[in-house]
């Protein structure tokens, strides 16, 4: 099942950062859901199992659309942040909340990847979105490819179903309601949805 096409009439817009020359991947999806199989069938009042396949893919799209939404990663999942350049200062990783940096590789004029030393950089976590911050005397490097050339990849979302809060939870909830009977939310469900995710939302600067 396609979670574009779930959300294709849904008008919420990806936030987007005050950068535009970026994107973002995700290269190992969560294990978990925060949603289980038996809470979204509970939730739905489903009692057979002929659909659990099915509603494995919703709660999936669900959990995906409430992550656009919010700009949050909601369970641990690996992340690749590609930038056509270093910041002035820095990095922006554009999504909460962040575990760990694993690395920042970026590419010289002749297409040749370095590793950026560990050492050289530390992660600002509380900051939303958080940061990748140069440490004292560090500098980004400056021999660079025109497009691309920087990738930080970054493990993000809560570690656990548990630390997940309950209004995304909510929120994933009415989303499964709404592609499970109708392929779209109400007037009323999309109110609901927006209260639920609001207090939740990361806000970029203009």
């Amino acid at each position: 099942m396609s979670e574009s096409l779930y959300w294709a009439d849904f008008g919420h817009g990806v936030m987007a950062p005050p950068d535009s020359h970026w994107a973002a991947a995700v290269t190992i999806p969560p294990a978990v859901e925060p949603c289980s199989l038996q809470e979204a069938k509970d939730w739905l009042y489903i009692t057979h199992d002929q659909q659990n396949a099915v509603i494995r893919d919703l709660i999936r799209a669900a959990r995906t659309k409430v992550e656009q939404d919010t700009s949050r990663k909601l369970l641990t999942q690996t992340v690749k942040l590609s930038l056509d350049d270093f910041p002035c200062g820095p990095i922006s990783l554009l999504m909460a909340p962040v575990q760990s940096v694993t690395s920042i590789v970026s590419y010289n004029s002749l297409d040749v990847p370095a590793t950026f030393a560990a050492a050289s950089y530390r992660l600002d976590a509380a900051s939303e979105p958080p940061r990748v911050l140069l440490t004292t005397s560090a500098s980004w490097p400056s021999d660079l490819r025109l497009q691309t050339a920087v990738e930080v990849t970054f493990v993000a979302g809560w570690t656990d179903p548990a630390l997940v809060p309950d209004d995304l939870k909510f929120a994933i909830r009415i989303l499964l309601v709404a592609l499970w009977e109708r392929r779209g939310m109400t007037g009323d469900e999309e109110r609901a949805y927006e209260r639920f995710i609001r207090g939740w939302t990361i806000a970029y600067a203009a």
